[in-house]
């Protein structure tokens, strides 16, 4: 057995309170005051009728700050600054198809809703580059911005058959954070809706015989 022996006159009660004073100077804030937010769930979308058509959905692209955990806010146009209270479950593209992928599943438009990380074949794909996921200051006060392009493309041949942007806009009830946090949720449904309605309709367009 390995026995740790402490240099004369150091007690383990003061190396205890070397580590504490250690912890207290470090320049690294603490996990735990770190709040962590997802998006709200996905509300119920109304049923329709499923096309026999499979679907997978790819993660979005996102370039620079976008492609992180942190919660954006653009006090100015050229400006982002990031709330250092919070930060998200996931980084902003992930927490998108998440919430993608839940609403298309909820409301059955497809005979099924495959994620990336599946190897079964599909009969379209979902891609898409989120273009924005970020707070703005107007008037001073919050509103919440999500863009989205989607590209909707035929698994067998890889043409594109349709594209589309998505831009939403959510006011915050006030610029604290748990306010902000819960615009980003209402974004998150309202786009996920657009998507889903979208999609159906351009995949049933493209196997309409007509």
């Amino acid at each position: 057995m390995i026995r740790l022996r402490l240099p004369p006159r150091f007690s383990l009660a003061g190396l205890l309170g070397a580590t504490l004073w250690v912890a207290a100077c470090s320049p690294f804030p603490s996990q735990e005051q770190t709040a962590v937010y997802e998006l709200s769930p996905a509300t119920s979308v109304a049923s329709v009728e499923t096309l026999p058509l499979t679907l997978r959905l790819d993660t979005p692209s996102a370039n620079g700050p976008l492609n992180s955990t942190r919660i954006l806010v653009k006090p100015e146009a050229s400006k982002i600054n990031v709330f250092p209270d919070g930060r998200w479950s996931d980084n902003a593209p992930a927490l998108v198809r998440e919430r993608l992928i839940e609403t298309l599943r909820q409301s059955g438009a497809f005979e099924a809703v495959l994620s990336e990380r599946s190897s079964a074949r599909t009969d379209l794909v979902l891609t898409s580059d989120l273009r924005a996921f970020h707070g703005e200051y107007r008037n001073g006060s919050t509103e919440v911005v999500i863009a989205l392009e989607a590209q909707l493309i035929q698994s067998a041949s890889q043409q594109v058959v349709a594209t589309e942007r998505f831009d939403v806009r959510q006011p915050s009830r006030s610029n604290q954070l748990e306010d902000v946090v819960d615009a980003f949720g209402q974004a998150g449904k309202t786009l996920s809706t657009q998507v889903v309605d979208w999609s159906r309709k351009e995949a049933e367009s493209q196997s309409d015989p007509r």
